[in-house]
């Protein structure tokens, strides 16, 4: 390498740019001894947020910061410390971390780390319990001026205070941006209290998140109190606290709320008429805790915000296709969209959504819908730049348009769902047959929580055929009644010659002199003969409803037929997950980084080749699956694996096996094995 090169990898500039692009700590580690510029740039990253997963590396970490000759000033780099559980951190990992000795905290650790530790800038503690007293985390406010964000833990109120005292009382951390409060009790109004004391003195404060009910009252005092409030979430709010809420926070970002108070007064009427009023957004998440439809409130608040890039809408069983149809035509800078329990919107909301954000959707989360292959293949047309799919019970979707996911989405990174095997199956066949594809990084596949819709549609189907000829029956009856009809017809006829026969004598007689009594039997005739007309006409009408009637179910039946076979063919074509298809996968997929395979058990395979194939997937760092008779022997080759890290087996393992991971469960690979099915997230 010539001088010049080794001028620009040593340029401090440059290989932050190039170190922050890296995902993995195993790169990172790999990196540390090339050159003393970048072991410096390196360990800064590596400390900046320490994560401890067992009572040996917590030991570990302390050691390190007692030491009293470091090679670095360790204490300073820490910027972040969290103690909280794995499983509650964000994302969520699949707990097997449960699999090894917990970090054990003593109170002495904890003062020792609140001391050294003055340029944290967030702290989340997630448990009140010693040696989490409300002393202990006082500290860490005391020590720590440049504090920008708290996350306190499920506490009281009483806690609370006491813990946020040098907020209240010092003025000890004046940078703080952003404060989260969890108290169990909910006491809306204390929480509130505290909130307008820490105002005093935290002028920066941007971000809330507490656990308020927001009435009129308590909305004014968070607008006097934070007016330049840039993001902020509460449990839930009234109509009036929102009128007023909305009014007031003019800088708001980011909103979280919830339509779910006890009163229910939220409701489309009354929102409308200031749903113009909200700031202008860029993350909007509403929960709906009631059967209610929005459609004046939304085709009013979509019109306005033209910057929203994030919508999450949870819980809002009564919000159909009026109210989300507007969202996706006016708001043209959504990137993500979370539709969670939203069961009744249908295939149009879908297709708007598609036809309206295009290019810009990359995040598309639809938990229990009722999408079908039709919405999802306008989106798999429209939106070729989606990056996360993740489709969580929706029974309606077929192998067909994930199939045109798969073809059409090359961007796709993450790809999850709750799918029976057939389909699961059939979208990893199509994968393998696209070639290489270096974007996809997850593929998670869970058990759905509705039966195999494609069974139970098939018996439907096979009653269905004996509908259908009953159908036939009444086709026969219909042609009997045209029979009948025609009959009529030649009467009909048959009274328009007597008819001609009566103008005719009216003719001759008018020739002579016409009788009284002949000129009433004239108007009688044409009477009868008006009214037989008039009957007939309204027979006829009656024939061309119940024909188009029939022509409109015979529509509807072809349709759900056509379903029908569309779920036994896919019945017939399912497939197994084996070795094959798993070695094939390896090969299309290097950059595959987390696997989970939860609804179907690998067939045909043994220990030795699986452990084998799975080597072959070298950037894979957290897998979930159902083996079958793996080994103590092949646990330890999983466990030479260059970068997993976290592995979960459903059953499928001896004995021996499985006391051998117990033994051996605090070593560098977390193995978790588990013998019952149920969701399960990592």
């Amino acid at each position: 390498m010539s001088k010049s090169s080794q001028k620009i990898f040593l340029t401090t500039d440059i290989l932050y740019t190039i170190f922050s692009n890296l995902k993995r700590q195993d790169d990172i580690y790999s990196l540390l001894t090339v050159h003393s510029i970048w072991t410096e740039i390196l360990i800064k990253n590596l400390w900046k947020s320490p994560l401890w997963t067992s009572t040996k590396s917590f030991a570990c970490f302390i050691k390190t910061l007692q030491c009293p000759t470091p090679y670095f000033p360790y204490s300073t780099l820490i910027r972040n410390l969290s103690f909280t559980p794995h499983k509650n951190r964000d994302p969520p990992s699949f707990t097997p971390h449960k699999n090894r000795d917990p970090p054990s905290f003593t109170q002495k650790d904890i003062l020792f780390l609140a001391k050294i530790c003055t340029n944290l800038t967030n702290l989340t503690v997630s448990w009140m319990q010693d040696p989490f007293n409300s002393h202990t985390f006082s500290q860490f406010l005391i020590n720590s001026p440049n504090l920008k964000s708290i996350v306190a833990p499920s506490c009281t109120i009483e806690w609370l205070t006491n813990a946020l005292n040098p907020i209240i009382t010092n003025r000890s951390v004046r940078s703080l941006y952003h404060i989260e409060l969890k108290n169990w009790s909910y006491e809306t109004l204390e929480t509130t209290v505290l909130l307008k004391k820490i105002s005093l003195n935290c002028k920066n404060i941007k971000s809330i998140s507490a656990p308020l009910l927001i009435t009129k009252d308590i909305a004014s005092i968070i607008i006097s109190s934070y007016p330049q409030l840039e993001k902020f979430r509460c449990h839930s709010i009234t109509n009036d606290g929102l009128k007023i809420l909305v009014k007031g926070l003019r800088n708001l970002k980011e909103l979280t709320l919830a339509f779910d108070n006890e009163d229910q007064d939220i409701n489309d009427e009354n929102t409308f008429h200031y749903a113009k009023d909200f700031s202008i957004l860029e993350k909007f998440i509403l929960t709906i805790g009631y059967d209610s439809n929005f459609p004046k409130f939304f085709n009013i608040f979509s019109s306005y915000q033209k910057n929203l890039k994030e919508l999450e809408l949870i819980h809002c069983f009564g919000l159909r296709d009026d109210s989300f149809i507007p969202i996706v035509k006016h708001c043209n800078s959504l990137e993500s969209i979370k539709l969670k329990w939203c069961s009744q919107l249908t295939d149009s909301s879908y297709i708007a959504l598609a036809e309206g954000r295009n290019q810009n959707l990359k995040k598309l989360f639809i938990f229990r819908s009722e999408i079908t292959d039709i919405g999802l293949t306008h989106i798999s047309e429209n939106c070729s730049n989606l990056e996360i799919l993740d489709l969580e019970n929706c029974k309606w979707i077929t192998l067909n348009s994930l199939v045109m996911i798969i073809r059409n989405c090359k961007k796709l990174r993450k790809l999850r769902g709750s799918l029976p095997e057939s389909i699961a199956v059939g979208i990893i066949y199509e994968i393998i047959k696209n070639g290489k594809n270096y974007y996809l990084e997850e593929l998670k596949f869970r058990e759905s929580s509705y039966r195999y819709p494609i069974d139970e549609n098939v018996e439907e189907f096979n009653d269905d055929d004996d509908d259908d000829d009953d159908d036939d029956d009444d086709d026969d009856d219909d042609d009997d009644n045209d029979d009948n009809n025609n009959s009529n017809g030649n009467g009909n006829n048959n009274i328009g010659n007597d008819n001609n026969t009566n103008i005719s004598s009216i003719s001759s007689i008018s020739s002579r002199s016409v009788s009284a009594n002949n000129i009433e039997d004239m108007i009688e005739s044409m009477v009868i003969s008006a009214n037989q007309f008039l009957d007939d006409f309204k027979n006829e009408i009656i024939n061309l409803l119940n024909e188009i009637t029939n022509t409109f179910m015979i529509n509807n039946d072809l349709i759900d037929l056509e379903r029908r076979n569309v779920l036994k063919k896919n019945l017939r074509l399912r497939k197994k997950f084996n070795e094959k298809l798993l070695q094939e996968l390896s090969k299309s997929c290097p950059n595959l980084r987390k696997l989970m395979i939860r609804n179907s058990k690998i067939e045909n395979i043994t220990g030795d080749k699986l452990i084998n194939i799975l080597h072959n997937f070298e950037n894979l760092e957290k897998l979930c699956m159902i083996p079958s008779n793996l080994h103590r022997n092949h646990i330890k080759q999983l466990e030479k694996h260059s970068r997993l890290k976290e592995v979960l087996l459903i059953g499928g393992c001896t004995e021996k096996a499985e006391r051998y991971i117990e033994e051996n469960r605090n070593r560098k690979l977390f193995i978790k094995i588990m013998h019952t099915y149920g969701f399960l997230r990592f």
